[in-house]
Order: structure tokens, then C-alpha cells, then sequence
């Protein structure tokens, strides 16, 4: 069963004052679409006295757009919100904890996560990627844990299919390097092994929503985007223990330099680096019981398969990396995250997952 600060429910933002009653004067970080679409919507339920908006940031935050925005508000900011809401995904969240992170007068205030995407997991964890001149970078603190989670499954069906297929398989991906991290724990494995089995199960109907001309579609739907939200509350507890690996330690380079959506990046690393990795992790059995295979070889077919069928590349052919390229994703590999992987991979069979 998920924790009791994780809501996850339709329509559940009617209810945002019983969940969140000291929150009257929030610092509210959104952008874009997601800040037009549902910041009114947050505004009338959450009924607030005041509030401040923060938008100064991009799809990849970075750390100098957190300290601009800290140096203009200066310390009255301490005084002038009494709790943090990252309205969206992934986005406001590293954002908001990037801020969190990087101000006294902001860090211990309640934080709350209004969910609009799922998969990601961030809503549940206490890190923050953010890009320093460029360079990703990696937070982690415990104030950076969100303290109360809303998320409304509803709301990831207005975003694109590109969006749900790319966080979503994002999601499965954290599921399978949670389950065989050096760092797992008996209860991350089985967070993982749960988001794993959700993802299989669900994935692809919550990308390709039906169409809601009938009651039966909606509630196909409803369930479709309600498994995937709780599949990444499970990845995000799940991370929050055991870190990432190998597959988010060589993706990091190519959503900064090409663009690549994170979870397409990692879905690329993921493709070759499972048997790699499986070649010396005992217990396999239940890794591929979950995934509903039988060898670790009939991994990459399924899988490049499940990327196809969601619209995802399942190479890094479209990229026409050159040895250039491959040398600067070497060069710049988490070296945090690869330590947790299983197998301790050789240069040669780094670049063997790039190809």
C-alpha cells in the first residue's frame, strides 16, 4: 500500500484544503501550458489569501535561473508565502526543489506536489535534477521530499501521447533499476516489482487513451491513467531508497545536447544494458516474473517492440552520433548513479549500450 501523504484520486483537488490546511499563502511554481491550464483550477479550490507565482524556468531547470529568482526576491520571500506548491511534472518539481535547496528562507516550508503527468516519480523523491551552465547536476536532501502529494489521474490525459509514452516508460525503467541497484532494500523491491507489474499492465492503454464516446471508454481510461500513477508512486519510493543506475547515469548528456525526452534517453540505455546486467545478478526469476518473460534474451525484442508500439525510438540511430559525441557521454556519466549499478561496466561496454 502506498503512504498516506500520497493521494492519488479523481477529482481529488476538491479536497485540497482538508489535505492542506496551513497552506494560505503559497509560493505556486508552474509553467506554460500545465500553469494555463489548471493554475485557475488550483486557485478556486485551494482558496487561498494570497499567493506568488513562479515561472522563470525552463523544460530542463537550471541553477541559474534558480539563484536569478532567488536574488529577486530577496528575503522577503521568507515572510510573504508560508508553503511551496509545484504544480505540474517533473519540471516544476526539480524546480521548486532546486529552490528549496539553494534558500534558508525557503527550505523548511510545507511542500506540497499537484501531480499533472505520471511517471516520473519526482513527486515521491527527495532529489532534483537540474543543469548547472549546462552540466546536469543531481540534489538530494531530505527536505526535498514533497510532504503532501495530490495527484488527479485525469489530468495526464491532457497531455500529449509523446508526453504519457515517455514519462511512463520513464517510469518502468526506474522500476527495473530499483529491483537490481546495489542500494536495494527488501522494501524497494518490492516498490519496484509492484511499479514494474503496473507498467506492464497499463502502459500503453494509458498512452492510447480511447476515444470517451461511451461510459465503458471513461472508465477504461480512468483506470488506465490511475495504474500509471500508482506505478510511479512506486518507482518514486522505490528510487527514493535504492537510486537509479547505469541507464539515468549515461542518459543525462542526451537530453542536454539533443533534446531527447528523459525517458526516451533512458529507454535507449535500458534496451541493452538488461542482460548485461542480468548476466550476473542472481534472482533474476523475479525481475522477468514481473515483466512476464521467460529468458533474459527475450528482453531487447519485447522491449524494442513496447517502444515502437508507444512512438518512442528504440535506437540511438536518428542521432547519427559521432565518435565526438559518444566521447563527451562518456566523459560526463553520473558517476554516482553507475556505481550503483549491478554490473560494473567497462568502457568498451559503455559504448556498446550507445550504438
Amino acid at each position: 500500500m502506498l503512504p498516506e501523504y500520497i493521494h492519488i484520486k479523481s477529482g481529488i483537488l476538491a479536497q485540497f484544503n482538508a489535505l492542506v490546511p496551513q497552506c494560505k499563502h503559497p509560493l505556486i511554481v508552474a509553467r506554460g501550458a500545465v500553469k494555463e491550464r489548471y493554475l485557475r483550477n488550483l486557485l478556486l479550490k485551494g482558496k487561498f489569501g494570497s499567493y506568488t507565482i513562479c515561472d522563470a524556468f525552463t523544460q530542463n531547470p537550471s541553477l541559474q535561473d534558480a539563484q536569478k529568482q532567488l536574488e529577486a526576491w530577496g528575503p522577503e520571500i521568507e515572510y510573504k508565502c508560508d508553503s511551496i506548491i509545484a504544480l505540474g511534472g517533473g519540471s516544476p518539481l526539480d524546480f521548486a526543489k532546486t529552490l528549496k535547496y539553494n534558500s534558508t528562507a525557503l527550505a523548511n516550508k510545507p511542500f506540497i506536489a499537484v501531480v499533472t503527468t505520471l511517471g516520473s516519480g519526482s513527486e515521491i523523491t527527495p532529489f532534483a535534477v537540474v543543469y548547472d551552465n549546462g552540466v546536469k547536476v543531481s540534489l538530494s536532501a531530505p527536505h526535498l521530499k514533497p510532504d503532501v502529494v495530490i495527484v488527479d489521474p485525469r489530468f495526464a490525459a491532457s497531455a500529449s501521447s509523446q508526453q504519457r509514452a515517455s514519462s511512463g516508460i520513464d517510469c518502468l525503467c526506474q522500476g527495473i533499476e530499483a529491483f537490481w541497484s546495489k542500494r536495494a532494500t527488501e522494501q524497494s523491491t518490492e516498490y519496484a516489482l509492484e511499479c514494474i507489474k503496473l507498467c506492464v499492465a497499463n502502459l500503453k492503454a494509458a498512452v492510447y487513451l480511447r476515444s470517451e464516446d461511451d461510459v465503458e471508454a471513461q472508465k477504461s481510461n480512468e483506470r488506465a491513467l490511475m495504474a500509471l500513477a500508482q506505478a510511479s508512486a512506486y518507482s518514486g519510493l522505490a528510487i527514493s531508497q535504492s537510486k537509479t543506475t547505469a541507464a539515468h547515469a549515461l542518459s543525462y548528456f542526451f537530453t542536454s545536447r539533443f533534446g531527447l525526452k528523459h525517458g526516451q534517453a533512458v529507454a535507449l540505455i535500458m534496451r541493452d544494458l538488461f542482460a548485461l546486467n542480468c548476466s550476473i545478478m542472481p534472482h533474476k526469476e523475479q525481475l522477468l516474473a514481473a515483466l512476464g518473460l521467460k529468458e533474459v534474451s527475450d528482453f531487447a525484442p519485447w522491449f524494442r517492440g513496447l517502444l515502437r508500439e508507444l512512438g518512442l525510438k528504440d535506437s540511438f540511430a536518428d542521432l547519427h552520433l559521432s565518435a565526438e559525441d559518444i566521447n563527451e557521454a562518456l566523459a560526463t556519466v553520473n558517476s554516482e548513479r553507475l556505481a550503483n549499478n549491478p554490473c560494473q561496466l567497462s568502457e568498451t561496454e559503455m559504448r556498446s549500450l550507445l550504438n
